[in-house]
């Protein structure tokens, strides 16, 4: 009686091996380049912030029938806005729905974790050197640096900035529509 041995494969051969390789290599080619890195995160995430709280003023602003203005101050380590609900004779901060704190947030040092690295950037409201934005019974939004607020006639822009990423925020005329688009700050 003969007795015949099975050889039995117990590796995987270089072909295997080499097309495994070769697999993965392209799906690094594709997938890293479109992984986020932190500043994108945190930038996208203060972007949120700011179009939640541009929504909330205009809903306000609709819903009380009185004009709501959010005031953008830059400075040099700390950004900030306020959302407000009358400007004369004195600024009237409004309190943070959920908070119930004053409904100011800040950008940069002293923000919260989210909003620590980011930063506010270039702001276009239409009149020059406008940095308060007001929304009006009807939602409208328009530039406001004293006086009466003026309509716009062009999309405001407010840049949100983080370690070299940028995002644009941009505010429709008339109906105060919001959208978000990346740019080079």
């Amino acid at each position: 009686m003969t007795t015949h041995r099975r050889h039995v494969r117990s590796a995987f051969t270089l072909i295997e091996i080499l097309v495994c390789i070769v697999i993965l290599g392209i799906a690094a080619t594709l997938i890293i380049p479109q992984m986020s890195n932190a500043s994108d995160l945190q930038a996208a995430a203060a972007a949120r912030v700011l179009i939640a709280d541009l929504t909330y003023a205009q809903n306000a602003a609709i819903t009380s029938q009185k004009t709501h203005y959010v005031k953008f101050t830059k400075g040099s380590d700390t950004d900030t806005y306020s959302v407000i609900d009358a400007v004369s004779p004195a600024e009237n901060i409004v309190r943070h729905p959920v908070s119930q704190m004053t409904f100011t947030q800040k950008f940069g040092v002293g923000g919260v974790s989210a909003l620590s690295g980011a930063r506010i950037g270039d702001i276009e409201l239409g009149t020059a050197g406008a940095t308060t934005i007001a929304f009006d019974s009807l939602g409208s939004p328009s530039s406001y640096t004293s006086g009466a607020p003026v309509p716009l006639a062009d999309p405001g822009t407010i840049d949100v900035t983080c370690n070299g990423f940028a995002l644009r925020i941009a505010i429709e005329p008339y109906t105060g529509e919001l959208s978000v688009t990346s740019v080079t700050p």
